[in-house]
């Protein structure tokens, strides 16, 4: 709750100005008045003003506020012919006055009302209920004297007030012409209030742990050849890491990049694949990540030893390498370094062991482009250093089973998902954005095995790449909406030879 902004309705204004207008399936005969969010007292007041109006009146809609007061307010409408909502359906055609005991479809019915009476505002404990939906269709409103629960959603339109009887002041909204609004005015002039988003703040996922930070330093400087010279190849080779271990979105970047790029290959250490031993491969059992890839299309070679990695790319053909998360490894030498930035966690929380982030950001000053992913355009506060940037925001685009593609709307309803991957919680919002609900959550550890899983359980692609590919699993696949990186791309074709 600490990285939670929280907005004062009383500050910033109802934001019901700003949402679309909708419409109800339910159509009303024209003209008719709506006394919306009626409280105890305000049905009274508008049956006795009612009766004042000349014949022929408007349908008179009463919603009240509580369904638990449909009692009550029924015991006023004796003298008059009526019909409930939740038992008639619609009104008849000789009823003066409908009642709404049902539940969202209020706001439905405001754009072909003739004006309305909020309640709520006769009662100074209540302060008024909010007059935006009304204001937003334009339509003049009476209330009563109190309005300070919404003060600025009743400066958004026109109202008449009453002190304590409402015949003058439905008289006049009667007297009214509904008022055209600028919904997409109002709405830029509410969230122009909003305060500006901001990255998730960096708080140590393992404070207590901050000590052995300086010894994590050391050895990874001594194991991952930071003093040795870089060995070339004779083939531009492209680094594309982070300064993190995990979930930053090097392996959709590389997907994206070798998409572009004529001759390029893949070479990654295959982080987590099957069966022992540091030989070279291209085919099978190459770690989740390459196997993906592969199955895409791409060129991959799996090796812990990336000098040979880089080389057998080379002899298959490769006349470029793209070296997945090789930013810390340097015994390769690499002709541009791409950095990859998760915008949702770009300082990951710490420093290992403290969070998941390898080394402190000055390491940035190695980077020779950075590459930020999850980029909503207003992340582009991040304080970075002065490299050319690219921004890519993450797309559902469909589902593979079974080496078929599947339009996203071919999910839906209720499933199981399963997830083995840095940053579950990722995916899981991505299925309850995509409408779907979630029945079973499976998780497990970055790159771990999977349990045996429901036919047609939800999974990433990368998770689908450790079954065979006859899974009956929907993976959902992803793809990438990049801006900025045509400069990217042309500086990296300028160094692979014609």
């Amino acid at each position: 709750m600490r990285d939670v902004t929280i907005l004062s309705q009383q500050n910033l204004g109802d934001l019901k100005l700003a949402a679309p207008t909708t419409t109800a399936a339910l159509q009303l005969p024209s003209p008719y008045f709506i006394a919306a969010s009626t409280r105890e007292g305000d049905e009274r007041r508008m049956l006795r003003a009612w009766k004042t109006l000349p014949e022929p009146r408007p349908l008179l809609v009463i919603a009240p506020r509580h369904q638990k007061r449909l009692p009550s307010v029924l015991s006023l409408l004796n003298d008059w012919s009526h019909s409930v909502r939740s038992r008639d359906a619609e009104p008849k055609p000789e009823d003066a006055i409908f009642v709404l005991d049902t539940l969202g479809e209020l706001a439905g019915l405001y754009p072909h009302a003739q004006a309305a009476f909020i309640g709520g505002t006769f009662d100074e404990r209540i302060g008024g209920h909010s007059p935006a939906e009304a204001f937003a269709c334009g339509l003049p409103v009476a209330r009563g004297p109190h309005t300070h629960a919404n003060p600025e959603a009743w400066r958004a339109g026109v109202s008449f007030a009453a002190e304590e009887h409402l015949e003058d002041a439905l008289s006049k909204v009667l007297q009214q012409e509904t008022q055209a609004v600028d919904n997409e005015g109002i709405a830029m002039r509410y969230v122009a209030k909003l305060p500006k988003r901001t990255l998730p703040a960096a708080r140590p996922a393992r404070p207590l742990l901050g000590p052995l930070r300086p010894a994590w330093r050391f050895i990874g400087r001594r194991t991952k050849g930071w003093r040795e010279a870089p060995q070339r190849i004779n083939i531009p080779v492209i680094s594309v890491g982070s300064l993190v271990a995990g979930g930053a979105g090097k392996t959709p970047t590389v997907a994206w990049l070798a998409n572009q790029l004529d001759g390029a290959w893949v070479v990654s250490r295959g982080y987590g694949r099957p069966g022992r031993g540091r030989d070279t491969r291209t085919q099978a059992a190459l770690g989740d990540e390459l196997e993906m890839l592969r199955r895409r299309g791409f060129g991959v070679v799996s090796a812990p030893d990336r000098i040979e990695g880089a080389r057998e790319a080379q002899k298959q053909g490769a006349r470029l390498i793209l070296l997945d998360d090789g930013f810390q490894h340097r015994r390769l030498h690499r002709d541009l370094d791409i950095v990859c930035i998760d915008a949702r966690w770009p300082d990951g929380r710490g420093q290992i062991p403290v969070g998941w982030r390898r080394e402190p950001w000055k390491g940035l000053k190695r980077a020779d482009w950075l590459w930020v992913n999850h980029a909503h355009p207003e992340y582009r506060g991040l304080s970075l250093p002065n490299l050319p940037t690219v921004y890519a925001r993450h797309r559902p685009t469909g589902w593979l089973h079974r080496g078929q593609h599947l339009p996203l709307q071919t999910v839906s309803g209720r499933r199981v998902a399963a997830t083995g991957i840095a940053r579950p919680e990722g995916f899981l919002s991505t299925l309850l954005r995509l409408g779907i609900t979630i029945t079973d959550w499976i998780v497990v550890a970055d790159h771990a095995p999977l349990p045996p899983l429901p036919p047609g359980t939800l999974v990433t692609e990368k998770d689908a790449a450790r079954m065979p590919e006859d899974a009956d699993v929907l993976a959902l696949q992803i793809d990438l909406e990049v801006e900025g990186a045509h400069p990217l791309l042309t500086a990296i074709r300028n160094l692979v030879s014609p």
